[in-house]
């Protein structure tokens, strides 16, 4: 399950600490998580049906930003690129100031929704683990018949991997850019799975900040 929740934060009140902007907290995410207006941007299987809410009522045409908080334990992998593309969509063809606050544990599809919004404005939780790991198939193979049959499904599978693996690297690399994270390393540290804590996120520069 992946489900995220858009709060419309206005720039000045709910930005500012004892009078003055907190510098720990630009995006206003502590205000955020007070605000009254909230919208699901998201997919609960077990409830929304892979339905992903427009960000109305959360201020449509409010030129306040907007603050998705996540706790995700991961989920489908193509699932986390159509979120990633409503956030990129948001950002790029409506001009909406989109930042993200993971929560405790940000996992396999939910980092690839995450990688949708900008650097700097991604924030973590302080208690924040995330999961980083390449696309994975699970795949019976049963070949029976004329050579020129088998060699077709061989090759229908290979190109089904190579097309995983061009999604897997584009999500990568706008996940690592601006970091002190390589390609190369990315690659092979998520082959296995590749925990990080805040702290450790913070110092690759994979996120902005952390509460």
């Amino acid at each position: 399950m992946i489900a995220a929740y858009a709060k419309s934060v206005r720039r000045q009140s709910d930005v500012r600490s004892n009078g003055r902007h907190d510098r720990r907290d630009p995006a206003g995410t502590r205000g955020a998580l007070g605000a009254p207006d909230s919208a699901a941007v998201g997919c609960d299987r077990r409830s929304r049906g892979n339905v992903i809410s427009q960000p109305d009522p959360a201020g449509a045409g409010n030129t306040g930003l907007y603050c998705l908080e996540l706790f995700s334990t991961g989920g489908d992998a193509d699932i986390g690129c159509r979120l990633a593309q409503e956030v990129r969509l948001l950002r790029e063809a409506h001009d909406r100031d989109m930042w993200f606050l993971g929560k405790t544990l940000v996992a396999s599809a939910a980092v690839t929704f995450m990688a949708g919004f900008s650097r700097d404005r991604r924030w973590l939780t302080r208690d924040t683990t995330l999961l980083i790991h390449g696309r994975r198939m699970m795949r019976d193979l049963h070949l029976e018949g004329p050579l020129g049959s088998c060699r077709r499904v061989l090759e229908e599978m290979i190109a089904d991997i190579d097309n995983g693996l061009r999604v897997e690297d584009g999500g990568f690399a706008e996940l690592i850019e601006g970091s002190a994270v390589s390609m190369e390393e990315i690659r092979r540290r998520s082959y296995g799975g590749w925990y990080l804590t805040a702290p450790q996120a913070l110092e690759l520069g994979l996120v902005a900040g952390l509460i």
